[in-house]
C-alpha cells in the first residue's frame, strides 16, 4: 500500500502528488568486526526519538569495535553502494 501527500508553499502553492512507500526500505545486513551480525535498534528516548542504530549482540556496548578497521571500511563501502542504488532507484521512479 502506498500513501500520497500534497505539498505547497503559501498562496502560490504548487501541488505535487508523490507516492511514498508504506514500508521502510531495508538496511543491508551488516556484521560487526567481531563477526556477529549487527542488529538494527530504534531509540525511543526523548532525546533521540526514532533514531536507528546498530548493536552487536556479542557485546554490551553498541556496535563493538573489536577487530580491524578494514572491516569498518568494507561496511562503509557497502553502505555507500546501498545509498547509490537507492538514489538510482528513486531517480527512475521520478522519471
Amino acid at each position: 500500500m502506498e500513501a500520497s501527500y500534497t505539498s505547497g508553499v503559501g498562496r502560490s502553492a504548487i501541488s505535487r502528488r508523490c507516492r511514498v512507500p508504506s514500508v521502510a526500505p531495508s538496511i543491508p545486513e551488516l556484521k560487526c568486526a567481531c563477526g556477529h551480525a549487527a542488529t538494527v535498534q530504534t531509540s525511543n528516548t526523548p532525546r533521540n526519538p526514532r533514531r536507528r542504530w546498530l548493536q552487536c549482540p556479542g557485546e554490551m556496548v553498541a556496535y563493538c569495535h573489536a577487530g580491524e578497521y578494514d572491516y569498518l571500511r568494507e561496511t562503509c563501502d557497502s553502505l555507500r553502494q546501498f545509498i547509490a542504488d537507492q538514489r538510482h532507484h528513486i531517480s527512475q521512479l521520478s522519471a
